[in-house]
């Protein structure tokens, strides 16, 4: 019954606590008690997990994704809410890794083409981030981008 979404761990220990329920009325309370301590630790700790392995997510956001989905939409947002975070998950991913931002051009105090931020120009910061760095450094110890001078040649 664990198939059928919202329904069906309702309906099923129905039969269990059935049986329970002819044999002792208090051993039906502990059927009853126990059915909910698994949902609720399937439902709050395994099915996060589960979902965030297979998914690549953090664990809180799929959390956070389906209460959000539930709050807008309801049932159908709560469904609908992971497959939607996973699209958001990849779409970032790509656009990470394959959208370049032009270099900003900034012209130099003595008339020489830089490139880079206006922080740039700046001895002894990074052309990227604009961190401080040392004179005697090749790359920077913030983002690690290239502290070698970069001049735009004409043409």
């Amino acid at each position: 019954m664990e198939f059928i979404p919202y329904i069906g761990p309702i309906i099923g220990p129905a039969p269990a606590v059935g049986v329970a329920l002819f044999n002792d009325p208090i051993s039906a309370l502990w059927v009853v008690l126990l059915f909910v301590a698994l949902q609720q630790l399937e439902g709050h700790l395994v099915a996060p997990q589960v979902f965030g392995l297979s998914l690549r997510i953090n664990p809180i956001l799929i959390i956070l994704a389906l209460l959000i989905g539930y709050q807008l939409y309801g049932i159908v947002g709560a469904l609908v809410a992971l497959p939607l975070s996973a699209v958001i998950r990849q779409t970032v991913l790509y656009l990470r890794r394959h959208l370049v931002l032009e270099p900003w051009i900034v012209t130099a105090p003595d008339g020489a083409g830089a490139v880079g931020p206006a922080f740039a120009l700046e001895p002894g910061r990074c052309p990227e981030c604009g961190a401080a760095a040392q004179s005697d450094d090749a790359f920077c110890s913030n983002c690690g981008a290239s502290l070698e001078p970069r001049v735009r040649t004409p043409g």
